[in-house]
């Protein structure tokens, strides 16, 4: 349609153009001669009628123009939905391969049924739910110890905190007071009135027999008024941005130690949660789910001690000089884990210092590597202390 509007405009222009100048001769020559007004009035009409040929023309020229870029936008939009639909089939034939694999998948599991598992909405816990771990089982040193090794992750300063803190202590062990000092006084109280035990106890009182800030606190560990006390050590040492840490608990009666372990094992859990920013599992819960593991610790440590007996008497040895023998092996056995963790410590501290290439760096690293020396030494002698009580012992 443009184009028809376009050819005849053009014509009509074309003709006002050629005519334009004989009509106007004529004009002029009969106004030379006297005529009436209406040749004036022709020539004006002439005149508005070339204005009007002109706004024409300059119109057609917009509506090419405009059904050009019309044109040419139709031509790009056609493009572009064809690259789409080129690009919907290709995804059509991804997502049907996609599912003919899902029910290949499917039906080589022999069942059609896909269980989505939506993420906990509470905060999260820490699992205890079935056994304890083995590596974070509690060990019997002997019929009345116990130890517990942990790797909690937190930096030694925090966990010193939690150890020794009355903030902390009721968010895992109880509420109560430790004076961080020789001598001081020990108060614990616990909620245990959900536990299914007749040895729990609900609070206890103590004194601190040791402390050295970020490295040992041991106090008496006995309910109030009683004449009879048990032995609490906890010993932790950085590693990295973790800490280690090993509580030893001594003096036991034989008869509890399942319970006391069962107890410690839930404890510790608590503060690796806490340390961890978790809510732990009950008390009571998690206590009741590893009494029974702790049970057969030791049951299965009671036979043992048994055996060991019975070579007490192999070896020619009083019951009493044996067990003597066997304790100050423990004790040897555990003094050398002590000072082989904190020479890894030393170690790993000299490491960092000679990083560092100052003078002041390089002589706190000799220091170090002194230590460490004397460190080597004491481990070598303690070698010679455990192998000579083995040999004693056959």
């Amino acid at each position: 349609m443009e184009g028809i509007l376009a050819v005849g405009g053009f014509w009509l222009f074309l003709i006002a153009i050629v005519m334009k100048k004989p009509l106007m001769a004529y004009i002029e020559n009969r106004k030379g001669k006297g005529e009436s007004a209406i040749e004036a009035n022709l020539l004006d009409r002439v005149s508005a009628l070339e204005g009007s040929m002109v706004t024409m023309g300059k119109d057609i020229q917009e509506m090419k123009d405009t059904s050009e870029f019309a044109h040419k936008l139709m031509i790009d939009s056609a493009q572009q939905i064809a690259e789409a639909h080129k690009l919907l089939s290709k995804n059509a034939s991804e997502l049907a391969e996609a599912q003919q694999l899902l029910a290949t998948a499917k039906h080589e599991a022999g069942t059609t049924k896909v269980t989505v598992i939506a993420p906990p909405k509470e905060e999260p816990k820490l699992i205890g739910s079935t056994a304890p771990m083995i590596n974070e089982l509690g060990k019997i040193i002997d019929a009345s110890t116990c130890r517990f090794e942990r790797v909690l992750p937190a930096p030694i300063e925090k966990v010193w905190q939690y150890l020794t803190s009355s903030e902390c202590l009721p968010e895992w062990l109880g509420e109560g007071s430790i004076e961080q000092r020789f001598g001081g006084k020990v108060k614990l109280q616990f909620d245990n009135s959900e536990v299914e035990s007749d040895r729990k106890i609900e609070s206890i009182e103590g004194t601190v027999t040791f402390i050295d800030p970020l490295r040992v606190l041991a106090y008496s560990w006995g309910a109030p008024g009683s004449d009879k006390a048990s032995q609490v050590s906890m010993q932790v040492t950085a590693v990295g941005d973790q800490t280690t840490l090993v509580l030893t608990h001594s003096q036991l009666p034989t008869e509890a130690m399942a319970e006391v372990m069962a107890g410690w094992h839930a404890i510790l859990d608590a503060l690796k949660a806490r340390l961890a920013g978790l809510t732990p599992t009950k008390f009571s819960k998690r206590f009741k789910e590893v009494l029974q593991t702790y049970i057969a610790v030791v049951a299965t440590t009671l036979v043992v001690a048994s055996v060991a007996s019975q070579s007490a008497e192999a070896s020619n040895l009083s019951p009493e000089t044996y067990n003597t023998l066997k304790v100050q092996r423990t004790n040897a056995e555990a003094k050398y884990d002590a000072i082989a963790r904190d020479a890894e410590d030393l170690k790993r501290r000299i490491a960092e210092l000679k990083r560092d290439n100052t003078s002041e760096a390089a002589s706190a690293a000799g220091s170090l590597e002194n230590k460490l020396d004397s460190s080597y030494r004491e481990l070598k002698d303690l070698d010679y202390t455990i192998r000579d009580l083995n040999n004693a012992m056959r």
